[in-house]
């Protein structure tokens, strides 16, 4: 099992690619929302984590694991936060 901490992190390539693969998940159906559901929510960087996922996907060489690691970390709960509340508006019709 992983650990939670950022020297875990840089220590396991294990633990990297783990990560690196579930953001280049999350990037990949961001590209498959519609554009009119990304513009009604301009303030999620929808086209910054796609090309994230590119960068993951085809520029590994060029990967920051300390921008991975702070991805992982900070970025991705306030995604995870901000898409339920998504989620919450889309079914109750608001909007």
């Amino acid at each position: 099992m992983f650990g939670a901490d950022e020297e875990d992190f840089i220590e396991n390539v294990q633990f990297q690619n783990s990560c690196a693969f579930s953001l280049m998940q999350i990037g990949e159906r961001i590209k498959r929302l519609s554009s009119e559901l990304t513009a009604k929510y301009p303030a999620t960087e929808w086209s910054n984590l796609a090309r994230f996922r590119d960068v993951l996907a085809h520029h590994y060489d060029k990967v920051n694991l300390q921008m991975v690691w702070n991805t992982v970390k900070k970025e991705i709960t306030a995604l995870k936060e901000e898409c339920g509340s998504i989620l919450i508006e889309l079914r109750s019709g608001v909007r």
